[in-house]
């Protein structure tokens, strides 16, 4: 009973100093006013009993880490320092700036400021980890840091192919089935399918290069991790998924870039997809296997994204409602000249205003259609390469429309 009490106290400090670090950064780098009033009173008071069960699972995540590693004192700090750096300021800045899009009226000064934060307090926890490992008893066998990367390359590549074949399917068949989710992202409610979806995704190539990317970085963190674990391998394969289930964790706090929905539907998706992208990586990091197939599966992943997919179809095919409104991307690369807008607007009543801009963000075509009946759209213009979005809102309108967006 002793040893319990001992356990879980220990657990509860280790809690207590994450809420702390967690929420000190917010003081000395405040979210501003125009960012902080767009969370609802409603919302914040659950942060605290959320954040409390956030600070239990990574206290509960970092006590298992602590007792099965092989490394104390300066030896652990800079492998935890990198991994945590990978992890959670590098990886929430890199895809909050990639989907910045969607968080209207939120500047790149403030992505900053929680990238510092992320800093802040994962870098001081680190600290304190590190100190803290020396009043722990490790299971683990003293071991200096193994700094070999190179041999365990393939490996790291294949997981970085395992991320990006999760965060594809987990983002479809959870994140998107949530409406909530497709109006914040692309403005409009509706599912193109998953095979139009998934067309659609690798057939850019600042997605796939992005994420892939960031999936070679949390090879790297994994590898990291799982050199600090001198424990069986069960062991390692838990220890890893609830570390990389911590990423999808914290997602569930309230606060101001995400609406509650579209909150709740990131945290049910990133934490199954995370749980499960750790604990596979552990087993990929403990095989003994070749992967002598693993670059040519990059490879394969990387030439599919530069592949022309003039079959896929971008546009607009739907009713019109009274505040209905919707967006579409359609990415346009170098080896293109010109971009299509075709299609037609049929109007019952109120007003229906379309619009599209190119990749630098200038619109390009504005139509503003406000008499009942039928108006045609037959445009064409000189291709810039990057991001063309088309979209359209409703003013009181009613009606239908089909609008094809088209490269060539």
């Amino acid at each position: 009973m002793k040893k319990i009490a001992l356990t879980t106290g220990k657990i509860f400090l280790l809690a207590s100093v994450f809420i702390v670090f967690f929420i000190t950064p917010t003081i000395l780098l405040p979210v501003s006013e125009a960012v902080l009033s767009k969370i609802r009173p409603e919302e914040m008071q659950g942060f605290f009993p959320l954040l409390l069960l956030f600070a239990l699972y990574v206290a509960l995540t970092y006590f298992l880490l602590l007792r099965h590693r092989n490394q104390s004192g300066m030896v652990l700090m800079l492998p935890l320092l990198m991994a945590h750096f990978l992890m959670y300021p590098l990886m929430g800045l890199l895809e909050t700036l990639f989907w910045g899009d969607a968080f209207k009226g939120v500047s790149v000064n403030e992505f900053l400021r929680v990238f510092l934060r992320f800093c802040l307090t994962f870098g001081a926890y680190t600290i304190f980890l590190v100190w803290i490992s020396g009043r722990l008893k490790s299971h683990g066998k003293p071991a200096d840091f193994d700094w070999h990367l190179l041999p365990v390359v393939p490996k790291i590549l294949l997981i970085a192919s395992l991320y990006f074949v999760l965060y594809n399917l987990f983002g479809y068949f959870i994140a998107w089935q949530f409406e909530a989710a497709r109006v914040f992202y692309s403005g409009s409610a509706e599912d193109a399918g998953f095979v139009a979806s998934m067309l659609k995704n690798i057939s850019d190539p600042t997605f796939v290069v992005v994420h892939y990317f960031r999936g070679i970085l949390f090879g790297v963190a994994a590898w990291l991790f799982h050199q600090m674990l001198g424990c069986s391998q069960r062991k390692k394969i838990l220890i890893l998924a609830l570390l990389f289930g911590g990423f999808g964790f914290q997602i569930i706090l309230p606060n101001p870039f995400f609406p509650a929905t579209v909150r709740i539907a990131h945290f049910i998706e990133t934490t199954s997809s995370m749980l499960l992208f750790g604990a596979l990586s552990a087993m990929l990091l403990n095989s003994r296997k070749g992967f002598g197939l693993t670059a040519l599966l990059s490879i394969l992943i990387l030439f599919a994204s530069c592949r022309k997919q003039d079959d896929i179809r971008f546009g607009f095919d739907s009713e019109i409602a009274k505040n209905s409104r919707g967006l579409c991307l359609m990415h346009v690369g170098s080896d293109h000249s010109l971009v299509e807008l075709s299609g037609w607007v049929a109007l019952g009543e109120g007003a229906v205003v379309v619009e599209l801009l190119d990749a630098s963000g200038e619109v390009v075509f504005e139509k503003l259609v406000e008499t009942p009946g039928t108006a045609s759209i037959d445009q064409t213009f000189e291709a810039v390469s990057g991001n063309w979005k088309l979209g359209y809102r409703s003013l009181d309108g009613k009606g239908s429309l089909k609008l094809q967006l088209s490269r060539f």
